[in-house]
């Protein structure tokens, strides 16, 4: 399970905005690689939006977790699909026109399409990659002292 504590700043419309603290991101055993942290881009906290259980109140102290398992989908997404894209369109490019220059515009086409078709598929993929779940503090107490 991947986990980031953090406190609850806005509850609204079943909605919760978390400042997610990503100051010790730097020092994590996972550095760059982490999602959170190329996220938060050197910055101390982040926002993120989530949704709100029932009674959850602005000061909150809070967790999100992902389970590690659902990373799989989002690295495919993010990273594996783009870069079959710079391949494929770079393969495009030199096959119809033969040129380097048809290579290299078929190259950033075919990445930004990648793009384009991960970010619209998103939502449909939802089933797989899930919100990160928000866990209140009292609930983390309880789970972990049975």
């Amino acid at each position: 399970m991947i986990s980031h504590p953090g406190v609850v700043q806005i509850v609204r419309d079943g909605r919760a905005t978390v400042a997610v603290e990503t100051s010790g991101c730097g020092s994590c055993g996972h550095g760059s690689t982490c999602g959170l942290g190329r996220l938060a881009k050197g910055e101390s906290a982040t926002l993120m939006v989530v949704d709100a259980p029932e009674g959850l109140r602005v000061g909150d102290a809070v967790s999100l977790e992902v389970p590690e398992s659902h990373m799989t989908w989002t690295v495919l997404l993010g990273y594996l699909f783009p870069a079959l894209g710079l391949l494929v369109g770079s393969g495009l490019g030199m096959e119809i026109f033969g040129t380097d220059g048809a290579a290299a515009l078929g190259a950033t086409a075919g990445f930004f399409t990648a793009l384009l078709i991960a970010r619209l598929a998103l939502p449909h993929l939802r089933r797989w990659i899930p919100a990160p779940q928000l866990i209140t503090l009292s609930k983390l107490e309880s789970h972990h002292e049975h």
